[in-house]
């Protein structure tokens, strides 16, 4: 059985508005939790596609094959995408009459932080010297290259939190994606007070994050081949960007769940 998550009283408007059971209403209407449950949806489509546009773009400047791409301007391109995106909680809750103090991030206050935006669980840091750490440092693939997933952040870091009695009693803790772990950042790009993280998670991790999303592009323009050297991370002053060796030891943040 899943524990009970514990979320602030000043949550409970939202909680109740985003995951109550809906209400059957006559045919043509629809409840305020239906209406904020297709907003999220539609809001968290938006914010990937327009991810994706920012990449394509990035890529038409031929970054891999010639070095045109220019990072700092994908960074100010997804950076509007996810501040759009996160913007979008305080209307959701606005459009219920909920106050505008409810918060995105609640303390389930087993180790882990609930985004009632996303539907994201985040694993909260400590500096206690377990696996929680956030001074830990992990790689992606132990071969470097296009290996496979390998690497201590999944044979160590999630392997531990997801056996015995499993973190916080879930057992699939997973690395985020790059779009998810860009949710968190608290600031648009460049950051100005790092590390740009929300507090709520906990110790933040002053250099790079990785995301579980290998980079996939072209090697040669000319070959039909995708190849998965690198790996897109997220630094702690709201730097994107990718490694070159996943065998690079950077920090972790687990997380699970999502729309």
């Amino acid at each position: 059985m899943q524990p009970t998550p514990r979320i602030a009283g000043t949550a409970l408007i939202a909680v109740a508005v985003l995951f109550m059971a809906p209400t059957v209403h006559p045919a043509g209407t629809s409840t305020p939790a239906q209406r904020i449950a297709k907003g999220r949806y539609v809001a968290s489509a938006k914010y990937s596609a327009c991810e994706q546009t920012a990449a394509a773009k990035f890529f038409l400047g031929g970054v891999l094959s010639n070095g045109a791409g220019d990072i700092g301007k994908y960074n100010e391109a997804v950076s509007r995408c996810r501040v759009k995106y996160t913007d979008k909680w305080a209307r959701l809750v606005a459009s219920v009459g909920g106050p505008p103090s409810v918060p995105r991030f609640n303390d389930i206050g087993d180790g882990t932080l609930m985004d009632l935006l996303t539907g994201l669980v985040w694993e909260k840091k400590t500096t206690d010297a377990t696996v929680h750490d956030v001074s830990n440092l992990y790689t992606w693939s132990a071969g470097g290259g296009a290996g496979d997933a390998s690497g201590t952040a999944f044979t160590s870091f999630l392997s531990t939190l997801n056996s015995g009695g499993c973190f916080a009693g879930q057992c699939d803790w997973r690395l985020p994606t790059i779009l998810e772990l860009q949710t968190i950042l608290s600031e648009p790009y460049p950051c100005t007070t790092p590390p740009c993280i929300y507090p709520a998670l906990g110790p933040t991790c002053a250099g790079q994050v990785w995301s579980s999303t290998s980079l996939a592009a072209i090697a040669d323009p000319s070959s039909p081949f995708f190849f998965y050297d690198f790996a897109w991370w997220v630094g702690g002053d709201g730097f994107v960007g990718f490694a070159a060796n996943k065998t690079n030891s950077l920090c972790v943040r687990a997380v699970r769940g999502g729309l």
